[in-house]
């Protein structure tokens, strides 16, 4: 992949991976996640996966982790939740021996219709489309605010990005958590 991995980040990967951890319940795909207490928690002290002795030694492994675009922390009121990202999906994937072009466009085509899927028929619009490399899903709310995902190969790993706008124009980069939020509230807002 892209960044040189040392040996207690390719053990956190590993475990991710091969399903050691708890949560993760949209499967091992970008966007997918588990909160940090969780992770750190369950892997910790391992004798299979040599990550860290300590919690906190296993905090600094996951954020060396961000920095090189694998996983994705984000910190809110209920806590630090951290993320697969595209980079780190296809990480898995050729860990897991699926690295090949049909897997991808077969990863692609199911989340781009469970995407459609989740949102609500009466209260939202979802339009799919192909522009160039770039696949991108506009979901449109009934009061016209709207989310947008781009997703695309940069350097050879998939990259997914989402912008939210409000239904007074206002456009934001989000995340895939907050897309999700406005589809289940029919509606997106800062």
């Amino acid at each position: 992949m892209n960044a040189k991995l040392t040996a207690k980040e390719t053990a956190l990967l590993t475990a991710v991976a091969e399903g050691h951890f708890s949560f993760f319940d949209e499967g091992l795909v970008d966007g997918s996640g588990i909160w940090t207490t969780c992770m750190t928690e369950e892997i910790a002290g391992s004798t299979k996966y040599a990550v860290s002795a300590s919690e906190r030694g296993v905090a600094t492994v996951i954020n060396s982790l961000g920095r090189k675009g694998y996983l994705l922390t984000t910190t809110n009121e209920d806590g630090t939740w951290t993320e697969i990202t595209a980079t780190g999906e296809a990480w898995i994937a050729e860990f897991n021996g699926e690295t090949g072009e049909e897997v991808l466009e077969e990863a692609i085509a199911e989340r781009i219709t469970k995407t459609a899927e989740e949102a609500p028929v009466d209260d939202a619009q979802v339009h799919e489309y192909t522009e160039g490399d770039a696949e991108w899903i506009v979901t449109t709310f009934a009061d016209n605010s709207n989310t947008l995902r781009r997703r695309r190969q940069v350097n050879g790993a998939w990259r997914t990005d989402f912008w939210g706008t409000t239904a007074d124009g206002k456009k934001v980069s989000i995340l895939s958590r907050d897309a999700k939020a406005a589809r289940a509230a029919g509606k997106f807002t800062i």
